[in-house]
Formats: C-alpha cells, structure tokens, sequence
C-alpha cells in the first residue's frame, strides 16, 4: 500500500503533538471527606443561627445535631489538610470559630491579628462576613436563651 500525502503529514503532525496528561474524570481530592466534614461543620452552625430553627431556644449541646457536631469537629481538629481547598475548607471553620475571639481593631495581639489576617485571606471575604453574622446571631439567640430561664428562675 503506498503512502499519501496526506498520510504522512497526518502522521508527523500527531508525532509532534505534545502529548497531554489524561485528566482523570471524577477524580476524588485527598481532602474530600476534611471539605464535607467542614461543610457539614458549618451547615449545623447555620442551622443553630437561624431564628426559625425549631431548636432555637434549645442549648446547642441537647439538640439532634450535636452528637454529629461534636464528632465533625473532632475530624476537623485531627485533619492536616493536603490541598489548597482542604486549607480553605479549614480555614472556613476556624474564621468562624475565631469571629468572636479578640479580633476587633482594639486587640492589641499581633499574633490574634496575623492569625485572623491569614483566616480571611484562606476562607475569603464572604466567608469572614459570614462568621460575622453567625456569631453575632447565635450571640442574640444565647442571650434571648438566657434571659428566658431567668425570668423562668425567678
């Protein structure tokens, strides 16, 4: 059989072609289960803030969730992250944890600064909003708590 044209250009063109790694489709991140437990770790804090949680007026730790909570938070501390999106992942639930610890313009620790500092620059911005907002809800829903087995004591 005699070679074309064709065939042969055809042929040099796929030789020269840089060959390219497969992307595997589907692939799992060693921090897959670290990113869902972190997700899950925030979904349940979420679900603690919202004032129209069934749960509201309830102490965290006698609510369904807090068996699970409590078993997500003990994954999250023994992880050491692998990826970026697992650091990102972490540094999510430790901005959140961090919002309400020393970190308003007054602290004068340079070590809670930085620390802060590197939280948002791992979880993001809208992220650091988000812890914000949540603690500053689950602040007024203690509060809100407190005041009612009070008036109850009394």
């Amino acid at each position: 059989m005699k070679a074309s044209r064709r065939g042969i250009l055809g042929g040099a063109a796929a030789l020269a072609a840089p060959t390219l790694p497969a992307i595997a489709v589907g692939a799992v991140s060693p921090d897959a289960a670290l990113i869902h437990a972190c997700n899950r770790y925030l979904e349940i804090e979420r679900a603690w803030a919202d004032p129209n949680s069934p749960t509201r007026h309830i102490d965290c730790d006698a609510t369904p969730e807090w068996a699970e909570y409590e078993a997500v938070q003990g994954y999250i501390r023994a992880a050491t992250p692998k990826t970026p999106e697992g650091w990102a992942a972490m540094a999510r639930v430790a901005l959140l944890e961090d919002s309400g610890e020393n970190t308003s313009i007054w602290d004068t620790s340079t070590g809670t600064r930085l620390a802060h500092k590197l939280l948002v620059h791992y979880a993001g911005q809208e992220a650091d909003a988000e812890a914000w907002r949540l603690k500053a809800e689950q602040t007024r829903r203690h509060n809100e708590y407190l005041a009612q087995r009070m008036a109850g004591d009394a």
